[in-house]
């Protein structure tokens, strides 16, 4: 950022600027723009504003507009959206709600027309107290624990029961760092609840072949909810 010179109301000024975009295959282009200068002040996980030719909202269970501020699935309408997956009109169908493409993502926008990602559906942990984001939560675990070197956390049965789910959370620790999973356990829940947030019902110190990963890098939750789903009742082959 320090970098180079802009432009800045008419006037050349110190500083880089950097252009963001957020696309996928489905989309067909990068639909949001995000310009970052010396001066930007609009981050946590702000994704920038829809193009000229986007029509871009959130919606709630129902397909419903939501206002500003109000977290729901992103939809988005486009020229360049796909019309559909080869040879599979079922997924086709439930991408599509109220006219809109669903990208399976949680957002929220603000009154500036800003997008702010939140979480993936299918990470979004459902309790008896409301949901929890996954990705808010280990985002802000990383930024107040510098003992952890990564953290995933995930949603699991209550007591091992179906239903309604609590969070875990799977955590690699620094080199050099020891901790107990309870003492760990206590910080992080301090951490949480200071910021307003529920807290974990279980810590589980990992190393790197415990989360498995996709080609991408990518952590595969699907594959620790399924392998942790019994962990409550004592029921699971994970652990250290």
């Amino acid at each position: 950022m320090s970098l180079g010179t802009i432009v800045d109301k008419g006037a050349r000024r110190p500083g880089s600027l950097f252009i963001d975009g957020l696309g996928s295959s489905e989309m067909g282009f990068s639909l949001f723009r995000a310009i970052h200068t010396p001066r930007t002040n609009v981050f946590n996980r702000c994704i920038g504003k829809p193009l000229e030719w986007v029509d871009a909202t959130v919606l709630d269970d129902e397909g419903r507009k939501l206002p500003p501020y109000q977290i729901g699935k992103l939809g988005v309408k486009s020229p360049t959206i796909t019309p559909g997956y080869w040879n599979d009109s079922l997924l086709t169908e439930r991408t599509r709600m109220n006219g809109y493409w669903l990208t399976w993502d949680m957002f929220y926008y603000d009154e500036e027309k800003n997008f702010f990602h939140v979480d993936r559906i299918p990470d979004v942990i459902h309790t008896k107290k409301g949901p929890v984001y996954s990705l808010q939560t280990e985002e802000l675990l990383m930024k107040f624990c510098p003992e952890l070197a990564d953290c995933t956390v995930v949603g699991v049965p209550e007591d091992g029961k179906e239903g309604l789910l609590v969070p875990i959370a799977l955590v690699r620790l620094k080199k050099f760092v020891v901790s107990e999973p309870d003492n760990l356990a206590a910080k992080l829940n301090q951490v949480l609840s200071t910021h307003q947030r529920q807290t974990l019902a279980r810590v589980i110190i990992a190393t790197e072949q415990v989360i498995p990963l996709g080609p991408t890098g990518k952590v595969l939750k699907r594959d620790l909810r399924e392998k942790y789903k019994g962990i409550l009742a004592g029921n699971t082959s994970g652990g250290k």
